[in-house]
């Protein structure tokens, strides 16, 4: 095999053998919400050794982590255990889970399920405020900001006329709403789904009422395929969404670099 050759590229490396290109490395940088941060980019040459990943990173990271770059996240296919394994080697630890799962015609309707829409926004914004409080609690210590009520209305009042959103659900008890769920349209067969129950009733199936009633909706109108993420330290949707037939995709890893002085 041609000895690997290491080249630089204005905002990462390659890889080369014989001088043909068999790997990239590159960064996307940006300073908000995320800190001063590289989102990362790669491709690997079918039958290369995943390794050479490790290499990239080496010579591509050291300008990033010197401008003051140092949180990195990577995407890494969920099946590809080389690739994790690389990743993992070089200190990345899991952050995010992206699953799928078929939407079929075996799902069922619950009368306590409703669409809901506009009408609903006092409804929406009592609810986004129940997952958002969640993600920045132990163990998944997100480190979103605090959302006041003002801010999370303009977004869902945004949200909720959004083109793009396929449908929204609530979940009611007695005129009270416990849950509710929203599909957004990713393209003609899919869509992807955001959740939240509110925490004194959770255990008594309302996500579950929620997913299979807008399951069997999202399939008469088409779509067959739902999609979704969560953060691997949630352990609710870590043991949930599994059991409801989500597959994980793909992980996103994350690195926060420190070095001396900062």
């Amino acid at each position: 095999m041609d000895r690997l050759e290491i080249a630089p590229l204005p905002d990462g490396a390659a890889a080369l053998r014989g001088g043909v290109e068999v790997a990239r490395l590159t960064g996307r940088l940006g300073d908000d919400g995320w800190g001063r941060h590289a989102w990362i980019d790669w491709t690997l040459a079918e039958g290369e050794d995943a390794g050479v990943l490790r290499h990239l990173y080496a010579a591509a990271a050291r300008p990033w982590v010197a401008e003051g770059h140092r949180a990195h996240y990577v995407e890494v296919p969920a099946a590809r255990d080389d690739l994790l394994a690389v990743w993992f080697d070089l200190s990345f630890g899991k952050q995010q889970v992206y699953a799928s799962r078929a939407i079929g015609p075996d799902h069922s309707s619950d009368p306590r399920v409703r669409r809901g829409g506009p009408d609903d926004l006092e409804t929406a914004v009592a609810l986004g405020r129940v997952i958002w409080d969640h993600q920045r609690d132990a163990p998944v210590w997100s480190g979103l900001p605090e959302r006041s009520v003002e801010e999370l209305r303009a977004q869902w009042e945004e949200a909720l006329a959004d083109p793009e959103l396929a449908g929204y659900f609530v979940f009611e008890d007695a005129g009270d709403a416990l849950g509710h769920l929203t599909l957004w349209r990713d393209d003609e067969e899919t869509v992807e789904l955001v959740a939240a129950t509110r925490e004194d009733v959770r255990g008594r199936g309302v996500a579950t009422a929620l997913l299979e009633t807008a399951s069997a909706w999202a399939h008469e109108q088409g779509y067959r395929t739902c999609v979704l993420d969560w953060r691997s330290t949630n352990l609710l949707s870590s043991r949930f969404w599994p059991r409801r037939g989500f597959t994980p995709t793909r992980f996103r890893l994350h690195r926060l670099v420190r070095v001396p002085g900062s």
